[in-house]
């Protein structure tokens, strides 16, 4: 048997009879934890040739770092398990437990494997080189970093005691040159450079919740000058990752989507783009995180950039159990799509002209033309563009009522394929100020956010006034210009569903302002035209209402099939 193979037996052996011995004794959210604090108790206990069965004595004699020891102190203090020192050099062997220690991971939080392969390729660490994760968690970048590059010094910070107790423990079984620390990243030695800079910071985080004296929040405050408290603080942790890189070195961020194309911060993104610090922008495939689904965005930092690298690495992702992995030939295409335009791959000039608010989504300048003839933008072509109602849910549950008032409430749900449904519900009144938002016969009705966007007409109803929920528009057009159900017809098309989507922002919910909406284009043809392309739009959507009207009629005759036949 040769090693490679005893170590992984040994490994297997490890992980089986830890699992078995904290079975029953730990929840699952605290299982991780626990796992670490036991194999390494076991670890210490083989290396004092079992000379030590206490373990107060045995902690206080094996273990100088304060973090680690009070680590194990806490888990073992609160804990329903003690080791069993009588089977432990049994079961158990120092490299068995020690892989087990540098290669069981907790995964939920954890930086996946193959983002961390990337962002190493990407950073091109280089021999003896300072390397920092902010927000190291668990350690497995910087284990992974040891493991590529061996001479380096690696730097590690987080805010979670266990975290930062764990990551000392592998590094010291690394024996690697480290330096960890339980501390927040805003609150570091302003002073203090390294040469690479990695951090997958927490999603979601808005600028209020950081620390408003910490000398990067303010310096990035100034230069973005930018300070509102809904700031995403994706930027203000990019750029204390620039920040804390010497002259020449290189930082990677993994950032939400939605700040990388927002107008919230807009602001940001120019001072980073005309500045010329951003070398990458990478959009990775949805599902890698282990706690969300989202896709997200990986961004590589550094100074004296004259364009920036623009790659979609969206359609990479290799399903897995759990969430979704990169395999080593899409990491290895990535890093090819990094050298030249292609499909997926696209460089733009930081003196090129930016439009839509210094957006860096990577599939915004990568898109296919769609070109149109006689196009007119949908602002031309209208009267009036406007959201529907402010009433909250609370407030058009209490007009509600079973009653045929005459007044009806038009939900986002009641339009499907294109139609309007004709069983509306009731509301008991509509009030002179939401008059405004009462539809009139061929107004244009369409979803404000949620792709794919829906969007109807109004046909003629002298017997109802129908007023429209906030999450529509209402689009009131120039008849003379435009036949209403044309535009339908045309946004309801593979191109118009297409554009309507571009116009959008947002990764989770995609989202069009009224901005946004102006700006779509529409072909316009002779009137004629139009009418006969609505005519046909009608003709098949009559058809599609006739086929469902069909279906549920037969899903009622299936269903009372049997009551009709008797027993």
């Amino acid at each position: 048997m040769d090693s490679r193979h005893r170590k992984l037996i040994e490994l297997s052996v490890a992980g089986r009879e830890i699992t078995k011995e904290l079975s029953g004794k730990v929840s699952s959210a605290e299982l991780y934890e626990h796992s670490i604090a036991l194999a390494y108790i076991y670890l210490l206990f083989l290396r004092h040739d079992s000379s030590i069965t206490d373990l107060s004595k045995l902690i206080d004699s094996s273990v100088e770092d304060k973090d680690v020891k009070d680590f194990l102190v806490r888990i073992t203090g609160q804990s329903k398990w003690t080791p069993n020192f009588d089977s432990a050099s049994r079961w158990f062997s120092e490299d068995g437990l020690t892989s087990f220690i540098l290669h069981h991971s907790r995964e939920e939080g954890e930086t996946p494997a193959s983002i961390i392969e990337l962002a190493l390729s990407l950073l091109d660490i280089k021999e003896g080189e300072e390397v920092a994760d902010f927000g190291c968690y668990y350690g497995s970048f910087l284990v992974q970093a040891f493991n590529t590059h061996p001479t380096s010094k690696l730097y590690g910070y987080d805010l979670n005691a266990e975290a930062v107790a764990i990551t000392k423990i592998k590094m010291s079984l690394l024996e690697a040159a480290s330096h960890i620390e339980l501390k927040d990243v805003f609150e570091l030695n302003a002073d203090k450079r390294y040469d690479k800079t990695f951090s997958n910071y927490p999603l979601g985080v808005r600028l209020k919740a950081l620390p408003a004296e910490s000398k990067a929040v303010v310096d990035a405050q100034i230069a973005f000058g930018e300070s509102r408290r809904a700031s995403s603080a994706d930027w203000y942790f990019n750029y204390l990752l620039l920040n804390s890189v010497k002259q020449g070195g290189r930082a990677i961020g993994i950032m939400t989507n939605g700040s990388a194309q927002n107008r919230l911060d807009a602001s940001a993104r120019k001072y980073f783009i005309e500045n010329g610090l951003i070398e990458k922008v990478i959009s990775l495939p949805a599902g890698l995180l282990s706690n969300t689904g989202i896709p997200v965005t990986l961004i590589v930092l550094s100074r004296g950039n004259k364009g920036i690298r623009f790659v979609d690495a969206s359609d990479l992702a290799v399903g897995g159990r759990r969430r979704n992995t990169i395999s080593p030939e899409g990491i290895k295409e990535i890093l090819d799509r990094c050298k030249a335009d292609g499909e997926h791959s696209i460089y733009r000039r930081t003196e090129d002209p930016w439009q839509d608010e210094w957006s860096l989504s990577a599939s915004k300048y990568l898109e296919k033309q769609i070109t149109l003839e006689n196009a007119v933008s949908l602002g031309e072509l209208t009267t009036l563009i406007t959201r529907g109602t402010s009433l909250g849910a609370k407030a058009l549950d209490e007009l509600a009522t079973d009653e045929d008032t005459g007044n009806k409430l038009l939900l986002l749900k009641d339009i499907s394929d294109s139609r309007i449904s004709s069983e509306l519900p009731n509301i008991s009144s509509i009030d002179s100020k939401n008059e405004r938002y009462c539809l009139q016969p061929s107004d244009l009705v369409l979803s404000k956010s949620g792709a794919p966007f829906k969007v109807a007409v109004v046909n003629p109803d002298e017997e109802s006034k129908v007023l429209a929920s906030g999450n529509l528009y209402i689009v009131r057009l120039d008849r003379e210009k435009i036949d209403p159900h044309y535009a339908l017809a045309f946004l309801s098309s593979k191109v118009g569903k297409e554009l309507l989507l571009r116009a959008s922002a947002g990764t989770t919910i995609p989202s069009i302002s009224v901005q946004n909406l102006k700006t779509i284009p529409i072909p316009l043809v002779p009137m004629a035209q139009q009418r006969k392309i609505a005519r046909e739009h009608q003709k098949l959507l009559d058809e599609i209402e006739a086929l469902k009207a069909r279906t549920d009629k037969a899903r009622v005759q299936v269903a009372s099939l049997f009551d009709e036949r008797g027993a």
